[in-house]
This record gives structure tokens, sequence and C-alpha cells, in this order.
């Protein structure tokens, strides 16, 4: 039967514990001794061996005098079955007898103990014996989970801030501390932050950070100040010491953890395991064991080396706490009344709209700890989408990142241990275009609350986004088809739904209008149209069109879509009309041996660069007009009487972006220009850069398509990717198949320089234009690096192209003469041709009388004496020759002749002779 513990009511009842020294007992409450004359519980030869459980009640002001050199402390002496443990001292003042020669020993709660301490405190101050320690004077039993804090002042031998001496082999200190300071000290003295002297016991897992101060001295022998242990003969292990250790004495011992700790015959030396002291603290770099570490490394929140997690706790910006030390933590508690849920609806019919969707709500909290501060983070964002039959459908990973990013958590200002942290959502509404009827986004979005202590908690804050219905996007169909024939299509190919899952469900509502004529034979001006629900149509033009109808005669048709939740949109159906047949070819009109068209067409590939030299160069944004990099292209282009055509004339939609290899281009008053939204450009690869234009040539209503080289030096060359750079041009070439297939021009002229060369050549051999009996297309190209790796003569009799057999790009270059380059044939013709027949003709009809021999002659003598250079390089100046320098030079002597401009010569003479006299221009064929 378990005996009932002695109940301890105040100082009476506690001092009454002498009276029985085997007993059990409890304190049943905090006792304040002030006043009261205490004399100490047991002694050496009769220790106290019950035990004494302080049930975490306190002890204050109390006074223990010895007037003797016997032990001294609440208790004199704990036997080695006493156990004494949750009780606390505070304010307490103990005095031993001053050291004499007796071995006396003076602790706060026990001058020796051979039992058990645990969970014991004491704050005050103690002082006097042989050893002396806050909480022990000597140790010889067990001491776990206790400290000190207050000042240790001896005249003894052995200080400690916890215990005086720690005694042999089964003396342990275990997760125990003092912050107490210790002090003075005479004769051998050994001063520990933790223990004076370790005499073969263990020092597990404890730390000390009060400062140690050595004292007076007699006979001139050796102080040991240790900031954990002043001498060690016995086991340190998982320790530290942060306190300062301080002696102004040149002979004292000095150690940041210990001071000394070698053995003798009787004893060992003594050892420190994982252990360690702060050296900055300390003011010493020295220990008899253990390592050093600064401050900074010591309050990482990482913990030293060795150091049992479980044990200890490190907070980043503070020392190594023993985890006991800290309370239960209580971790923060949400509201359940928070509000984590929320809904937002899509605007609808409503596309690219710009306006914001939100969402708002909060999350209250309260935690039990006052001094904790919970925060707030996001630790976790799952996003799901639904279609309109409640299956999943996987979302584009930009989307899923656009979904997750648009949640935010705000603290409310004046948070303490409760309040509330504010949670928004917002989001373009553009970003939900895709979703439609019945269709959600979940987004779930995990908030955690911490307290900084291992308190946590979590909260699943909902926001589904309904998805609403937008009107499809409609846009204009365009057909050509010849009178007496039809043609056949689909309407929707080309329209859209932004709400992904409708594209399929587009169909045809109306026509002109009206519901009932969907599917039914619509008579238009020049032709009969059948549009069914499905988009298909077909298209049967009048074959008895007379001269009303020339022209080009177009029927235009409206139709509307549906996209079967209530959207809807109305476009056109424009079918246009060949009327007149056109020549079977115009080769009969333009040949390749037209000088004149050549020299144009060479013209024109040059103009198409959107700078003013066909140099390598950075790209210019889409949309820049040509007019606002090459004013002087335009210029030339102009008074040549060419027109640029517009984008509604070739009906050259917008573009759009759909994806990252997706073509984006911009065409502005005839001038082309095309990325991948993929591209990097200002380094690779190249933007495609063309001009289409129209005028009249021979009479034939012509369409004239420049293709410009590369803007990227590494580009010129790049056959594995010319046909990706061509792919660029689809937009393009797609509508010009459409302009020449509406029966508005009778033949295409093609030019390129470079790179645009070979763009020319896949312009003419594209598979949308074969066996087209529409396109009569002739081309010269100029430098081309060919189409189909290196070839120097273009494969089709259509083609022209220039070259130089000695240019690694076929090119002229210096310092060959114009002439000498101009004797290889290409396709059908002999270059040379071209260029003396344009300058023989502009002798033979200038005002200045040339005949035909004369002029034979100029223009020979001309090419032959011009210099011309490479593909690359520096410009370089045209020089003429002797005896006509000093007329020539009026004009010609500082002119560059550019990288790739042949015919920048021609204009050049054409202008100087223009101005000439008919007397200069005798003196100039005399000379030339």
């Amino acid at each position: 039967m378990t005996a009932v513990p002695i109940v301890i009511n105040n100082i009476n009842d506690l001092q009454a514990i002498q009276n029985n020294l085997s007993g059990d007992y409890v304190l049943a409450v905090d006792i304040d001794a002030s006043g009261f004359n205490f004399t100490p519980i047991g002694s050496a030869s009769n220790p106290f061996i019950g035990t004494f459980d302080g049930q975490g009640h306190t002890i204050t002001n109390l006074t223990v005098n010895s007037a003797s050199d016997g032990d001294t402390g609440l208790f004199a002496d704990i036997g080695a079955t006493g156990v004494v443990r949750n009780v606390g001292l505070t304010n307490e003042n103990v005095g031993g007898f001053p050291y004499t020669g007796d071995l006396a020993y003076v602790g706060g709660l026990a001058g020796e103990n051979f039992g058990t301490i645990a969970h014991s405190w004491v704050v005050g101050a103690v002082r006097n014996g042989a050893g002396v320690g806050l909480l022990v004077g000597l140790n010889a039993g067990n001491i776990s989970e206790s400290y000190s804090s207050g000042s240790v002042v001896g005249v003894s031998s052995y200080l400690g801030g916890l215990v005086g001496i720690n005694d042999g082999f089964s003396a342990v200190i275990t997760q125990s501390f003092s912050l107490a300071s210790v002090g003075l000290g005479l004769g051998q003295s050994y001063s520990g932050g933790l223990v004076g002297y370790n005499l073969l016991g263990t020092i597990s897992e404890d730390y000390a950070r009060g400062t140690v101060e050595a004292g007076t001295l007699a006979g001139g022998l050796t102080p040991f100040i240790g900031g954990l242990v002043g001498y060690n003969l016995g086991h340190v292990t998982g320790s530290y010491a942060a306190g300062a250790v301080v002696s102004g004495l040149s002979t004292a011992a000095l150690g940041g953890l210990i001071a000394g700790d070698i053995g003798n015959l009787i004893f060992p030396n003594g050892t420190a395991t994982n252990s360690y002291w702060d050296v900055q603290t300390a003011g010493t770099a020295s220990s008899a064991g253990g390592a050093g570490l600064t401050t900074s490394q010591l309050q990482s929140g990482t913990l030293p080396v060795g150091f049992d997690p479980l044990v200890w706790v490190d907070v980043a910006g503070e020392f190594p706490e023993l985890r006991w030390q800290i309370a239960t933590n209580l971790p923060p508690v949400i509201d359940p009344h928070s509000s984590v849920s929320a809904s937002i609806p899509e605007l609808p019919n409503v596309t690219g709209s710009t306006a914001l969707d939100i969402a708002n709500g909060f999350l209250a909290f309260a935690d039990g700890d006052l001094n904790d501060r919970p925060i707030a983070s996001v630790v976790h964002e799952s996003v799901t989408a639904l279609d309109a039959q409640g299956h999943m459908f996987q979302l584009a990973d930009d989307k899923v990142f656009n979904f997750e990013n648009a949640f935010l958590l705000v603290p409310e200002s004046g948070n303490t241990n409760n309040g509330k942290i504010d949670w928004g959502y917002t989001i373009a509404d553009k970003a939900l275009d895709f979703l439609g009827v019945a269709e959600f986004v979940t987004i779930t979005s995990t908030v955690e609350l911490n307290d900084g202590h291992g308190g946590k908690a979590d909260q699943d804050v909902t926001v589904v986004i309904a998805g609403a219905n937008d009107d499809p996007i409609a846009k204009p169909d365009y057909a050509t088809v010849e009178k007496g024939r039809s043609v056949t299509g689909n309407v929707l190919v080309n329209d859209t739904d932004p709400d992904i899952h409708d594209a399929l469900l587009l169909h045809v509502t109306k026509v002109n209008g009206l519901d009932f004529n969907v599917g039914q034979p619509i008579h238009g001006t020049f032709g009969t149209l059948t549009l069914n629900v499905d988009g298909g149509y077909a298209y049967t033009a009048n074959s008895n069109l007379g001269a009303a109808a020339s022209g080009a005669p177009m029927d235009t048709f409206s139709y509307t879509l549906s996209d079967g939740h209530g959207g809807s949109s109305t476009t056109s159906l424009n079918v246009g009309i060949t009327v007149s047949d056109r020549p079977a070819s115009v080769n009969n009109t333009i040949k390749l041996t037209d000088g004149l068209v050549a020299v144009e067409m060479i013209k024109l590939a040059t103009d198409a660069y959107p700078f003013g030299d066909t140099g390598y160069h950075t790209f210019d944004p889409l949309g820049t007009p040509l007019s606002a990099t090459n004013p002087t292209a335009v210029n030339d282009i102009q008074a040549d009487n060419w027109q640029f055509i517009s984008a509604s004339a070739l009906h050259l939609n917008p573009s759009t972006v759909h994806g990252p290899n997706s073509i984006q281009y911009s065409f502005n008053n005839g001038f082309y220009q095309a990325i991948r939204a993929s591209d990097t450009l200002g380094n690779d690869p190249s933007e495609a850069d063309a001009i289409v234009l129209t005028g009249i040539v021979n009479g034939q209503k012509t369409l004239a398509i420049a293709f410009a080289g590369t803007d990227q030096k590494s580009d010129w060359m790049d056959f594995a990717n010319f046909s990706d750079h061509y792919a660029k041009f689809g937009p393009l070439v797609a509508a010009v198949k459409q302009y020449i297939d509406s029966g508005a021009i009778d033949q295409v002229l093609v030019s390129g320089h470079s790179l645009g060369a070979a763009m020319a050549q896949d312009f003419m051999k594209d598979p949308i234009f074969k066996n087209d009996p529409h396109f009569h297309a002739l081309a010269w190209t100029i430098g081309s690096p060919g189409s189909d790796n290196i070839s120097q003569d273009a494969p089709d009799a259509r083609i022209t192209n220039f070259y130089h057999t000695l240019d690694p790009i076929y090119e002229l270059t210096h310092p060959l003469s114009l002439f000498a380059e101009l004797v290889r044939s290409s396709g059908s013709f002999v270059q040379q041709q071209f260029f003396k027949d344009q300058l023989q003709d502009f002798f033979v009809n200038s005002p200045y009388g040339f005949s035909s021999s004369e002029a034979r002659i100029v223009a020979n003598n001309l090419l032959s004496k011009m210099l011309v250079k490479a593909h690359e390089g520096t410009d370089v100046e045209i020089p003429f020759g002797e005896p006509a320098t000093h007329i020539i030079n009026n004009f010609g002597t500082n002119i560059d002749f550019d990288a790739h401009d042949q015919v920048a010569y021609l204009h050049d003479v054409e202008t100087y002779l223009t101005g000439l006299s008919q007397a200069d221009a005798s003196h100039f064929l005399l000379h030339i």
C-alpha cells in the first residue's frame, strides 16, 4: 500500500522535515521564507533519504547561514536514496562557513548530493565553502533538467555556477544549465561556469553562459578559470559555454570551455566530445578541450555538430537551448467561421477584356501562446479544370501558372497572437475566355499558419471560376472562280471560338440574315450560292457574264455562325469571278532578256530591305512602315510608278498568336514583316521582309514581289533553315494566291537578293501555285545562295539568277570588272546583256545623238572599267579610268558601289548624262 505523502503548507512544515528524514513530502503551496532563520535539513552523518516533490512551487527569500563548518543548503545532504524534484528557490541567500581546512560544501538546494535532483532551480546567491555551487556544492549523484541563475562567490577552491565539485563515476549532470556569475576564490582555485572541478564525473548536454572571473591568489598558485569547467578529469560531451572568462592575473589558466584537463598517476586526463565555446564572448581562443566557434555560428539556427535535435533547439539569433526549457507549444487555431471559399463568374459574351475578376476572404486565427506571432504562407496549390460533361481536361502550363499566381495573402495590421489574414484572388477576365458554359476551374490554395515554434495549422482556400459563353469569331471568306464554273469550300475553316470546346459546335444558322436560306440556293448578282449548316458551300458563276461584269465582279453573301450556346457572329463570303480570258503566258510580253524589266526588278530587290542598305542589321519591329526606315526606297518605288498594295486589297488579315511556333506578321502599306512568336531577333533567326506592289508593265496589270535578304549575318547560308524562313511568308503567299485567282492581275514579277533570292526561288516553285492556270510569273534573283542546297543555276527557266563563279555565294567580287562578271550564262540568258541593253537603250534614246554603234562602245567601256566587290565586306569606290576621270569624277568618284546593287552604277550614269549638254556628251563619248 502506497504511503500518503506528507503535505508541506508553510515554512514550519518545511523545517519539520528535519524530524523525519525518510518521509515522503509534497509542497502544496508557494512559501515565502522571509525573516525565518532556516536550519539545513539533514547532515553528512544523517542525510535526507526520503522524497520531496515541490510540484512546481517555489520557496522565496530563504536565508540559510551555517555557523559551523558543516554542509549548507536547503538540504545539507541528500543521501543515495533521497530524491528532490520540481522545486524552485528564488531570491535565496546561502552563506557557508568560511573554508579554513575542513571540507564544507555549500549549495542553494543541497550542500552535498548523493541521490537524485530533477527539475529544480535556484535563483539567488551562495558564498563560502570548500566546494560551492548555486544548486549543489558537491554532487556525487544525479542532477537532471535543473538550472541556476545569480552569483557564486567564495574563498574556497572549487566554485561552479551550478555545482562546485562533480565527484566520482556516479556523478552525472545532464540537460542542465547555469546563467550564474562565478567569482573570487583563494589559493589553488578551480572555477567554472557550470562546474568548478569535474573529478571522474560526467557532464552531458549542458551549458553555461555566465561570467567566470579569477580571484586573488595565495602562495603564487595558478587559478584555472573555464567557461564551462575549471578543471576536468572526467567526461564532457555535447555541451557548450558562451560566457566571459576573465582574469587580471598573468598566471591564470583560462579556457573558453575547460581551463585544465591533465591527469596524474591516479586520475586520467579529461575528455571533451562534441563540445564548444564562443570565442568572442569568452574573450579567449584557447581551451583544454572542445572547439571554438563564433557567436554567429552558435546562433546560426543550425545546431553544432553532435548536438541531438531531440534534446536541443536552436533559433536563429539565439544560443542553443534545451527543449525542456520551452513550455509546451500551443499551435494556432483557425476560426471555423473564416471565409475560405469564393466563386468568380466569367464575363459573358466579352472576349479579350482587361477587366479584373476579384474574390476575397479572410482567415481568422488565435494562438494560446501570447508571445507567438503566426505567419501565413501558401505551401501548396492545385488547379483542376472540368468541361461541361464533368470530365477533367489538361490546362497548359502557362494557364496553370496564371491561375496559381492570382492568389495573394495580406496579414492585417495589428495582428498579435490572434488576428486575421486577408486573402485575395485577382485575374484578368481575358484569361478566362477559353472557358465555356458549365465549365469550371477550381484553384485550391493551402495556407499554412506557423507560429515559429513548431505549431502549425493548415487551411485550404478554394476559388471556383465558372465559365460563360463567348461569341464565336467569324472571319470573312474569299474565293475566286471563272465564269460558268463552280467553286466549293467551307466557311468554318478560318472561324474560331474563344471557348475551346465550342469550336466543334460551330454551325451556320443564317444566310443573308435568314435562317431558311441555309442549305438553299441563293442567287447573287453573278452566280448562285448554296451554304449548308456545316459551313460547306458551292458557288456557280453565271456563264453569260458580259461587258457589264468586266473588271473584278464579286458576289458577297452574309452568313451567321452559332456556337450552340446562344453566341453568334456574322461575316461574309466573297466570291470573285474571272470574266475575261487572260493570256496563257506573258512571256511574249515580258521576257527574261528584257534589260529594262530586269534592272527594275533588281532595284526592287534592294529596295525591299527595311533599312537604307543591304548590309546586315537588327530587325525592325512589326508594323514599322518602310517609309520610316528606308524613305529613299519608297521614293524610288513611287518614282517608277509602282503602287504599294494595301492589306484590305490583298485581304491579308491581322495575325493572331496561338503558340510559340505561330507566325506573327504585319502588313503595313505593302511592306510585309514576319517572325515566329518564339524568335529571339537580334541574334537568329532573321525576320522575313518583302514588299508587294502593283503597276502596269508593258501594258499588263502586274503584281511585283521583292524579298529582302537576311538581317542576321549567320543566316545567309543557313540552308537547313531556309524552309522555315520561307514558311514565315506563308500568310502573304496565301493572300497572293487568292489575289491572283480573283483576276485582279495578269502577271507576277518576283525578285530577291541573297537569302531573299532563295525565297524568290521558293516562291516560284511553291506547291500552292502548281498547275494554277492563273499563275504567270517570272523572277530575277541576285547573289542567291540557292533555295535547294547551293545551286549556281536556278533550275527553273522562268528564273534568272545573277552570280559570280568565284564568290562562295555567287555574287560580284572585287576586283574583277562588271563586264567580266556578266559573261556567264544563267538559265536562258547571258547576264551581261541586260546591262548593255540598258545602257545602249539610254544612249540611243537620249537627246545627245548617240548612234547604236556609239552606244555599244560606251556601254562596253563603262562595264569593263567599273569594279565591283563581294557579297560581304566594306564599300569600295567606283573607278572609271582615264581619260574620262575629270568628267566622271563630278558625280562618281565618291559614290560607294553598294555591296549588292549593280544598278546603282547605272543610276549614277543616268543622273550624270541627263544633266550634260550635247557638247559635253560628245566629249564624254570621245574619252570613254
